[in-house]
């Protein structure tokens, strides 16, 4: 299609579907569409369909990591990191993984119920953090997941990097 809208006349369907896919082969995540040639006024033509997607924000082109000396495509978990890191808790949150942090369960806003012995805050290791969710693993190797939205970090600006973790009861 012309930009003021009329069909050019010398179009080539099938190699304008193949360069199409091939372009949106490179997005990340995959873009989901529907391709279908439809006549009208004796032209034919491309008509594209792209749902809207759970996946977005989709991306031209892979992203990279660093592994060692190597630049490589990132793999659906790291990209999923790369992203989560984008946001202002998961960032804090991912550079103490594996950590073990303070953890103070808020009943609410005024009031502190500390888990295990009343006269200490327990202490939970980070497993992972989402953009939705953060898993901690108890001193009993159970596994925790939380909304990443009952979340609160706070940060020591004293001990840069040593962070307490407060969460909200649902």
């Amino acid at each position: 299609m012309r930009d003021d809208g009329g069909v050019e006349e010398t179009v080539n369907l099938d190699s304008v579907q193949k360069t199409l896919e091939r372009r949106l082969a490179d997005a990340y995540p995959r873009i989901a569409y529907t391709t279908r040639v439809l006549a009208e006024g004796g032209h034919r033509y491309l008509c594209v369909i792209v749902p809207g997607s759970a996946d977005r924000p989709h991306f031209a082109g892979p992203a990279y990591v660093r592994v060692g000396s190597q630049t490589m495509n990132a793999s659906a978990q790291q990209f999923d990191r790369l992203v989560a890191e984008r946001n202002s808790k998961a960032y804090p949150i991912l550079r103490c993984q594996g950590k073990h942090v303070p953890v103070a369960m808020l009943r609410n806003p005024n009031v502190v119920q500390m888990l295990g012995r009343v006269s200490s805050q327990p202490v939970m290791q980070i497993v992972d953090c989402s953009t939705s969710t953060l898993t901690l693993r108890d001193q009993y190797g159970t596994v925790h997941k939380i909304s990443l939205d009952r979340v609160q970090v706070l940060e020591d600006h004293e001990f840069p990097g040593v962070i307490t973790l407060e969460i909200r009861e649902t």
